[in-house]
């Protein structure tokens, strides 16, 4: 009896089974993904999914599809331009004004245009070559390097050897610049007061490639900078200049040209100041803007601070601070060096190798240099400081009259001041930054598809679901027993 009874049981055991296994065979993939998207839209917060999925009417299910397929297409042209967006890497840059009770005075750099003094070039003339002649000559010089269509410098060079050859002068760029410039530019100053004292003893000569200046308030001659608590001219520095009597200009101007530049960086009169001619007066206003750039992703490469100390990269720099006219002078110092394989080093010094071994230029490489010069097409990579002062600038200026006397027409007023103790304080931020993305992403889901955290679960889980039901038979066959059961 217990083993006829045993034996229906294991009957109906396997008769079960083979039902099992018939019944998965017989059900199809859409239909166990039908069943798992009825059950979605049953237990889904997405609420679109109950009238797609559970809904009877063919009508609300294809007017609902339709709903949110233009809600996907909405959401993904408005999450590609918030991409579009990122990538473009955008900025801002907030603009606030502080009064300050004092501020520290730039420095001044005054060079004159008509750098080359008549009267020195006397002791090279001979026979052939008067000062004026040679001066002369020395000008057809200059403009044959020039031109970019000047073929190989063959005229320049031309030039120099007849010069070289008649005179014996060694017509290399540093000489012209230092000996035969006027070594002493102070001594053309009639008037030098700051704040109403004299300040003739904190001007300091300087050489650079447009050739010898000097400079108020620099690092070498004033230790601590000077401050000022007033605005105005007789708040600031003041200057009367006369111009030489034999000076010769080689590029046919005569004045003088005014850089205001920080303490800490060179002066760059070949690229940069405000022009005063003879028998005129400059008036140069300045206001103090302090920019910070506080970028967090895209934006903060373009930008150094002093903890990077960039300074050390630099080949031709006195300075243990960074600035971006250091940066550009090393790079067009760097450009001559290699277009002419030698460096004039009684202008910079060059700190690193190669260039330390390199000749100092001569009479022979100074067509070289005034091509070059002339050429040079400023592609240097100088990022801006993180943070940098600067001034803007407002300039007017006056002539002479003739009456005043009779040097007016070769003598150039001078007056820099401030115009405001305010400070304009710039600071740039990114404007859209991936955690903006993010945000965005999440505001779009909710509006076009009414998506949270949790919906998004959800709907992760059945796109799981349907892709197991799709292509794990193992999986599917343990669903089916599962059903069974139930």
């Amino acid at each position: 009896m217990d083993l006829e009874m045993s034996t229906k049981s294991t009957s109906k055991l396997q008769q079960l089974n083979n039902a099992s296994e018939n019944v998965d065979a017989a059900r199809t993939n859409k239909e166990r993904a039908v069943h798992r998207l009825d059950k979605f839209g049953d237990n889904s917060s997405f609420s679109a999914a109950v009238y797609e999925f559970k809904s009877k009417s063919i009508i609300k299910r294809l007017l609902w599809g339709l709903i949110v397929i233009l809600a996907i297409a909405g959401f993904c042209y408005i999450t590609a331009q918030s991409i579009n967006m990122l990538i473009e890497e955008p900025i801002s840059t907030s603009i606030t004004e502080m009064r300050q009770r004092e501020l520290e005075f730039p420095a001044v750099t005054v060079c004159s245009l008509s750098f080359l003094d008549t009267t020195v070039l006397k002791d090279f003339s001979n026979e052939q070559y008067n000062n004026e002649d040679l001066a002369n000559r020395l000008a057809n010089l200059f403009a044959a390097g020039g031109p970019p269509n000047v073929p190989p410098l063959t005229e320049c060079i031309s030039i120099a050897n007849e010069i070289t050859s008649n005179t014996g002068f060694d017509i290399g760029f540093g000489n012209l610049i230092l000996d035969v410039a006027k070594n002493d530019p102070i001594g053309l100053i009639e008037q030098c007061s700051f704040q109403g004292n004299n300040c003739t003893n904190d001007l300091e000569i300087v050489n650079t490639i447009s050739g010898v200046c000097f400079t108020f308030n620099g690092l070498k001659k004033t230790a601590k900078p000077h401050k000022v608590q007033g605005t105005g001219v007789l708040n600031g520095l003041r200057l009367q200049i006369r111009n030489g009597d034999q000076e010769f200009s080689l590029n046919s101007n005569y004045g003088f040209n005014v850089i205001v530049h920080n303490r800490d960086e060179p002066p760059r009169p070949e690229s940069e100041g405000v022009v005063v001619g003879l028998g005129s007066s400059l008036n140069v206003g300045m206001q103090q803007v302090t920019s910070a750039v506080k970028t967090q992703f895209y934006s903060g490469q373009d930008c150094v601070t002093n903890l990077d100390n960039p300074s050390n990269n630099l080949t031709f720099s006195e300075y243990s601070s960074y600035s971006r006219s250091l940066c550009l002078n090393d790079c067009f110092y760097t450009h001559i060096a290699n277009e002419c394989q030698c460096v004039e080093k009684k202008f910079y010094t060059p700190v690193r190798s190669p260039y330390t071994e390199m000749k100092d230029c001569g009479s022979t490489d100074i067509c070289c240099e005034v091509y070059t010069f002339e050429t040079f097409k400023d592609s240097c990579n100088c990022p801006l400081k993180c943070e940098t002062i600067d001034r803007t600038l407002t300039t007017s200026s006056a002539t002479h009259s003739l009456n005043n006397g009779p040097n007016a027409g070769s003598m150039v007023g001078i007056n820099v001041y401030y115009e405001s103790l305010v400070t304009e304080v710039r600071e740039t931020t990114d404007s859209y930054t991936p955690w903006s993305l993010i945000s965005d992403i999440g505001g779009n889901t909710g509006l076009f598809l009414g998506f949270t955290l949790l919906t998004m679960g959800e709907v992760l889980l059945l796109v799981l679901g349907l892709c197991t039901d799709c292509c794990c038979f193992s999986c599917k066959k343990r669903w089916n027993r599962k059903q069974l059961t139930v």
